[in-house]
């Protein structure tokens, strides 16, 4: 159940990263998905 929710949060993110084209996003996104994936 977990796995979906961060696979879900991950394609989000993932797509506002692209929309935005911001590296200071990509950056957060990053540090995001490290938190997720650790915690």
């Amino acid at each position: 159940m977990k796995k979906i929710e961060v696979t879900k949060k991950t394609v989000f993110l993932f797509k506002q990263v692209k929309k935005n084209g911001q590296v200071k996003n990509e950056s957060n996104t990053t540090e995001l998905l490290t938190w997720t994936f650790t915690n």
